[in-house]
């Protein structure tokens, strides 16, 4: 087995330095050219020059590599060997129930995935005795896609938005489809007398679809060109929409493949007018007396029916998306993540944050003050070493685990359910533990105040009991955790900030900071905002489904028209008997509509089902989840109605309006 320097492994092109050179030694670091110009003005003026870590240690620049691109997965500044971590935590060298790292390899050709999986398990096994955690490796070009992972089986992760936004789009281009054969159709009542002069100068059937199918063709390109145009225009307004920075490249691949939806798509929409068409009776053509058979006029309702049901469905999983984003983000997470902010230990903090954190206190508008070993979320580690009396051999289980100190779960609002929490009158609480109730649960512990446990090898006491909170998406099942207090490993300052003028608090506390840290610039975030990243994905595929959904029943109240208009021509005759026979313009337009609502109520009624069917399978996904409330289909089907009915009102009341005598002409 070889281990690889890192930029041997990855892509990252050196600009100065070599791979071999660039990690050697324990002192080395590698930086970006950006990096290297802010600090050094220039890359080449930055080989060999040192970077002092918070004033205590110092490393040489040995290379330094071109800025990284925003879609790469791995976002960094700098490199350190591995070992800065060992002799920084020199525990973490030999215990192997921590799992604060990732681990990459390089396959050699002849070695699959699933060999090196089981080396990895049996390997394990000799490390942990009669482990049952599950650690494997997976392909890093799937890590961004394929992230989700249950029992060692790949179940998701973002590759299930693509899918979702793909299925929704081919359904949106089908749709546009079925408007363009539904407008094509009621509209070739004005082309009768042509096609009859082409078939009665000896015109052939194959001819004129071939020229229906070049025109459908024709009109397809048009519409590829202006929506080439609309990409480009509207590109930044998507990229600030998904917070991405994608380009529109005309490639050869993109070319090939535009000109092949171009030619199936032509060929989709047109073939069934072109057939329908080329296919009119010479005389009827002449004497524009078309008869529509049942099955024609029925597959054009088939149709309608089909689009409406796409626009309900889509229509539902916007309200359904809403709904549980908004649940997500107002349920009671079990502590107070507001007027949070947290910031890392640097400079003179690292030698004395006690200090710090009582006199900062005392600024107005800090309300209280901790720390602890990370930003709070996605900042646990987590472990099996732990072990209480009457637990299982057999049982490995994993818990998530927060190093804190006095006064943090009091400035995280949480609650304590039994015992109490870390407190300085009660001397060292070192070897002191809190868990949650899952925590206790999952250990069986009737009576846990008091009860001893052990951590690592280290006898520990339990003495506080806090109720669930969740640390994590609510996508995820809410889990065990434990806090203890080690000052070695606490690395981050967190305040809790009164409520009020926040920017006048923050800019007192930056002086503060820096008059406390010179030569440190405060760097902070908002707890708040972490939170807000948990959900990112899950609003942009809400703000995405609502310009789809409004794309799919505009598209749909067009072929809607289309049928409208085609119906008011096939029955004006109908239409004008019955203005004759005395029937108002009212009941004229509620006859028409009337049917035309039939339809809309079969979209709903099919669209519902599978509407409930796809979100409970989206909504699966959630540990914590909304509940399918039946006025969630209501609304739907309601909204997709009304605007099928102005759209079909419109044209009804234009037909019962027309003069009689223009519909009773030709008899």
């Amino acid at each position: 087995m070889q281990i690889m320097v890192f930029f041997d492994m990855f892509s990252f092109s050196l600009i100065q330095g070599t791979e071999k050179e660039a990690l050697e030694g324990t002192n080395n670091m590698v930086i970006s050219r950006d990096l290297a110009t802010s600090l050094f003005g220039s890359v080449d003026n930055s080989i060999g020059k040192s970077i002092s870590f918070n004033k205590d240690e110092t490393f040489k620049v040995s290379a330094v590599f071109e800025n990284i691109t925003s879609a790469s997965t791995l976002q960094f500044d700098f490199v350190l060997p591995f070992d800065v971590l060992f002799r920084h935590y020199p525990y973490l060298y030999k215990d192997w129930n921590y799992n604060y790292a990732r681990t990459f390899v390089l396959l050699t050709p002849e070695t699959t995935l699933q060999q090196l999986n089981t080396k990895i398990e049996k390997y394990l096994t000799t490390r942990i005795e009669d482990s049952t955690n599950l650690l494997l490796a997976r392909p890093f070009s799937e890590g961004y896609l394929y992230g989700k992972y249950e029992d060692g089986v790949q179940t998701g992760g973002r590759i299930d938005y693509v899918r979702l936004f793909f299925v929704i789009g081919f359904f949106i281009l089908f749709i546009a489809c079925i408007n363009f054969m539904n407008l094509s159709t009621a509209h070739a009542s004005l082309r009768t007398k042509e096609i009859g002069l082409r078939k009665a100068l000896g015109g052939k059937r194959k001819s004129l679809v071939f020229q229906f199918l070049w025109e459908s063709t024709f009109l397809v390109s048009i519409a590829l060109i202006v929506s080439i145009v609309l990409v480009i225009v509207l590109l930044p307004f998507f990229n600030e929409l998904t917070n991405k920075t994608m380009v529109f490249r005309m490639t050869k691949e993109m070319v090939l493949f535009l000109i092949g939806v171009n030619l199936v798509t032509g060929l989709v929409a047109g073939m069934y007018p072109a057939f329908y068409i080329s296919g009119f009776n010479i005389v009827q053509a002449l004497t524009g007396k078309l008869k529509t058979t049942f099955s024609e006029f029925w597959v054009r309702k088939g149709l309608v029916v089909f689009q409406f049901s796409i626009s309900v469905i889509l229509i539902i999983g916007v309200l359904i998306i809403y709904k549980q984003i908004s649940l997500m983000q107002n349920t009671n997470q079990g502590f107070d993540r507001e007027n949070i902010v947290y910031f890392s230990l640097e400079g003179t903090l690292e030698n004395n944050p006690k200090t710090f954190l009582e006199e900062v206190k005392n600024l107005a508008g800090v309300k209280n003050a901790s720390i602890a070993n990370s930003g709070f979320f996605g900042g646990h580690g987590g472990t099996s070493g732990i072990t209480w009396e009457g637990k299982n051999e057999e049982d490995n289980t994993q818990m998530s685990y927060l190093v804190t100190d006095y006064d943090m779960i009091e400035l995280m609002g949480m609650e304590i359910l039994e015992g109490r929490s870390f407190s300085r009158d009660f001397g060292s609480d070192s070897t002191k533990i809190i868990f949650n109730e899952a925590a206790i649960k999952k250990m069986g512990l009737k009576d846990p105040i008091g009860a001893k446990i052990t951590l690592w090898d280290t006898p520990m006491e339990i003495v506080g009991v806090v109720k669930n909170f969740h640390f994590e998406s609510l996508q995820e099942e809410l889990k065990p955790i434990f806090m203890y207090m080690q000052p070695q490993r606490l690395n981050t300052v967190m305040l809790k900030l009164e409520k009020g003028d926040l920017a006048k608090t923050i800019d007192e506390l930056t002086r503060f900071y820096e008059k406390y840290n010179p030569g440190f610039p405060l760097e902070y975030k908002f707890l708040d905002a972490d939170f807000q990243k948990l959900y990112k994905a899950e609003r942009m595929v809400l703000s995405l489904s609502k310009y789809f959904a409004g794309l799919a029943i505009i598209i749909s109240c067009l072929g809607l028209f289309g049928l409208a208009i085609f119906t008011a021509q096939r029955r004006r005759k109908e239409i004008s008997i019955r203005k004759v026979l005395g029937q108002s313009t009212s009941q004229v337009t509620m006859m028409l509509s009337g049917e035309f609502a039939k339809l809309v109520l079969i979209a709903i009624s099919i669209a519902l089902p599978v509407a409930y069917l796809l979100a409970s399978d989206w909504l699966s996904g959630f540990a914590y989840k909304i509940p399918l409330k039946i006025w969630y289909f209501f609304v739907a089907g309601f909204v997709a109605l009304l605007v099928a009915m102005l759209t079909v009102g419109a044209q009804a009341i234009g037909a019962a309006n027309k003069n009689p005598i223009d519909g009773l002409r030709d008899e």
